[in-house]
């Protein structure tokens, strides 16, 4: 008999930067994590609609995307998976509370804080990633922001 996944342990990533959504879902895939992205609002509100999904993942600010109207129309749903926002903003604290997000994480941040905060908010799959895989990839990665996932610019 197979494992049954019920749980609901994927996780939404929405931003509107490509390079650092995707070098943040490469980082949160290896930590035992399924990822979905999502570019658009619309495509926000869909993915985190998913029955499977346990956790949405905010880049709040995110100047092409409409992040509080997706923060706001997940905190409107019942049985909404929970928010983490990231942002360089500051006072994010502050901004979270207002748009009903209770999870944050303020850029530049390090991978150990932000798979702490997953952990406590949407536990990996048992047979994921271990904590020493996890403690492997905090250590050998420096702090992350969106400049630090963007390609380096050849110099002359």
């Amino acid at each position: 008999m197979g494992m049954h996944r019920t749980s609901k342990r994927a996780l939404v990533l929405v931003g509107d930067e490509g390079p650092f959504l995707h070098h943040l879902s490469d980082i949160m895939e290896s930590g035992g994590y399924p990822v979905r992205l999502a570019l658009t609002a619309s495509r926000a509100l869909v993915e985190s609609a998913r029955p499977d999904v346990g956790g949405v993942v905010l880049e709040l600010g995110a100047a092409k995307l409409q992040s509080v109207e997706v923060a706001l129309g997940l905190r409107k749903r019942p049985g909404a998976p929970e928010m983490i926002a990231l942002s360089s903003m500051p006072n994010v604290g502050q901004h979270c509370a207002s748009l009903g997000i209770q999870h944050h994480l303020s850029q530049p941040f390090r991978v150990a804080e932000l798979f702490a905060l997953l952990e406590r908010v949407v536990p990996p799959w048992p047979m994921a990633a271990s904590s020493t895989t996890r403690q492997v990839l905090s250590s050998i990665l420096r702090p992350i922001t969106r400049s630090s996932a963007l390609p380096r610019q050849a110099t002359r």
